[in-house]
């Protein structure tokens, strides 16, 4: 579950800032204000006067002249040709510039080759041309929107959308949609959208008003629990596991295979939760208690038993980085691990302080590249025969997971996971180097159930052991989860494990069978 939720959180952040970067950064311009709006219009509106006043109109053939002109502009303006067809609608305008259709298509070229504020100029004096009004209304509102004058832009685009006789009425409700949306107006946008919906006939405009309803109730969702100040999360679940000791069990005069009951917990406070940026406290419990395959305790199995208490202090902020959406998690943390040691109580055995820090940047709305660095310091509390075998160490890992998004509607993502981590500990037989690589898939069935499916090889070298150990680890791990209402999640797993170490203790093959039930108040 833990796999699968993240990954819906990576896609549906990066859906969210993507989405942002689109609408707010299309065009490195200052914002038009109401003054300069008006400016541009008297502006084009003299120049035209200008023009008609030195106009060859009234030489022989001149409207013929802008007529053939305009012809071949729309020919080129079909084909594609912007640059082509602008000079050839300029030289239109030259022989009849008191022909409103060759200025309207000629601020159509404009605004195809991004020159938006000279359109604007264009669309805004001829709102009064006949037959051009509405038309003529909804570019201006577009080149506005382009221009980033999202005031004035929406303004035009309700006025538009009233005129329930209009053709361009779903249009110019989609494009108030996205600026409603921008502006976190979710109840407003999802208003306009559900009008597109009941009004357009364009088949990719309804899809897309219904992508950004989808994003909308996501977002109503998540800002539920964005504003609730404290949450927590109960987990508990039952395991088999076919080996507990990971060694072979030739070598064990008891059994390996236990029935273990985990279970735990978080709660966190919210701190600081801004739109793009949180810092939350958190506390987190996690539990093992194992029997053998009789259910009976054993002091061999329950010394596998991890108590592990912890407090973290995740930092997240959302922003960008050129166009490119991330996102960055910086999380220290202070953990303590209990285990039986040589009682049947438990005893501390680590102290660890540990930070991690995970940049992620979407390279698409399709593509996403999470970078995880970790470092820490566990101090062991162990008695060891040897020297060579003490646990105290510092950890150095790096670890990069890419994510790409196949399918939208089912969440369905593929998942390459690389790593590489440095363990030096005071004992040369704690002190290895691991490689990991791992291949994951991961998809909703439906609004209830998903599934994932993990494929994942392991290296460990301890190479300055006594032994000269060498690990190498190959496991596959398949699951589904089943969403209980809208927040809790039962979860079924099934893993298979092997190691064909060059130290034969260390030699295994295990099965692993787990379910959990998790219950989120967040």
């Amino acid at each position: 579950m833990r796999i699968f939720f993240s990954i819906f959180l990576i896609v549906y952040s990066f859906q969210q800032l993507t989405l942002a970067a689109e609408i707010s950064g299309q065009v490195d311009q200052k914002t038009l204000s109401d003054e300069d709006v008006a400016n541009l219009q008297v502006q084009r509106a003299v120049q035209r006067e200008n023009l008609i006043q030195k106009s060859t109109l009234t030489k022989s053939g001149g409207i013929e002249k802008a007529n053939g002109l305009y012809q071949s502009g729309l020919k080129s303006y079909v084909k594609g040709d912007y640059n082509g067809a602008r000079k050839l609608f300029e030289a239109a305008i030259l022989a009849d510039p008191e022909n409103d259709k060759i200025y309207f298509d000629y601020a159509k070229c404009l605004y195809r080759q991004n020159n938006f504020k000279s359109a604007l100029s264009i669309f805004l004096m001829l709102e009064n041309a006949t037959g051009l009004e509405n038309s003529a209304e909804f570019y201006s509102a577009l080149s506005l929107y382009r221009l980033k004058a999202y005031k004035i832009s929406l303004q035009k685009f309700n006025a538009i959308q009233k005129e329930s006789n209009s053709d361009l009425a779903p249009s110019a409700a989609f494009y108030a949609g996205q600026i409603y949306y921008l502006q976190s107006k979710y109840v407003e946008a999802k208003s306009n959208f559900e009008f597109v919906l009941d009004q357009s006939k364009d088949p990719k405009m309804d899809a897309a008003a219904e992508k950004y309803i989808d994003l909308i109730s996501q977002q109503e969702r998540v800002q539920v629990k964005l504003d609730k100040k404290f949450g927590y999360s109960l987990n508990v679940g039952f395991i088999y596991d076919g080996n507990v000791l990971n060694v072979a069990e030739q070598n064990s005069t008891t059994s390996l295979k236990a029935y273990r009951l985990s279970y735990g917990g978080s709660a966190f406070y919210r701190a600081m939760n801004k739109a793009n940026e949180s810092w939350s406290p958190t506390f987190t419990f996690y539990d093992l208690y194992s029997v053998n395959t009789n259910f009976k305790s054993d002091t061999t199995i329950q010394g596998t038993d991890p108590m592990i208490l912890e407090f973290s202090f995740p930092y997240s902020s959302n922003f960008l980085i050129g166009k490119k959406s991330s996102n960055l998690i910086i999380s220290p943390a202070i953990q303590s691990i209990y285990m039986t040691k040589s009682s049947t109580s438990r005893e501390l055995v680590f102290n660890n302080v540990l930070l991690s820090s995970t940049l992620s940047l979407g390279y698409s709305n399709y593509f996403t590249v999470a970078y995880k660095f970790d470092i820490s310091r566990e101090q062991s509390y162990i008695t060891e025969a040897s020297p060579n075998d003490e646990q105290t160490s510092q950890k150095y890992g790096l670890k990069v997971s890419s994510y790409y998004l196949l399918d939208r509607s089912t969440s369905e993502t593929l998942i390459l996971d690389l790593q590489y981590l440095i363990v030096n500990a005071d004992g040369i037989n704690s002190t290895f180097n691991k490689t990991y690589t791992a291949f994951g898939y991961a998809r909703n069935l439906d609004s209830k159930w998903s599934l994932y499916a993990k494929a994942e090889y392991s290296v460990l070298n301890y190479g300055k052991s006594t032994l000269g150990r060498k690990d190498n680890i190959a496991a596959g791990y398949f699951g589904g989860n089943y969403a209980v209402g809208v927040n809790d999640t039962i979860s079924l797993g099934l893993g298979y494990q092997t190691n064909q170490s060059n130290v034969d203790l260390y030699k295994y093959n295990k099965v692993i069978v787990s379910s959990a039930y998790t219950l989120n108040r967040y």
